[in-house]
């Protein structure tokens, strides 16, 4: 019954924590095909892939931004109810 209780307090954390963290995954740019392409299109496609790799690096940054802070909160709750089970358990 207590790990029951537990796994569903962690859950309801999690998503709730989840829901509050918003990283914004970003769109995978053009890349022509290089046997075809004129100059202009692959040096435009340079710099839309060195865009988006420093996009992917943010992204990657606020995801695990958003995991510690869902694990945080996670081991917060698991603490208070540790500590009400105990103060139940003293009675």
């Amino acid at each position: 019954m207590k790990n029951t209780l537990l796994i569903i307090a962690l859950s309801t954390l999690v998503n709730a924590s989840t829901a509050s963290c918003y990283c914004s995954e970003p769109s995978r740019p053009y890349v022509p095909g290089g046997y075809s392409a004129e100059r202009y299109a692959l040096e435009s496609a340079i710099n839309e892939v060195e865009s988006y790799i420093s996009e992917v690096n943010d992204y990657m940054r606020c995801l695990s931004d958003c995991i510690g802070e869902a694990r945080s909160e996670a081991e917060s709750v698991q603490d208070e109810l540790n500590n009400a089970i105990s103060s139940y358990n003293m009675r």
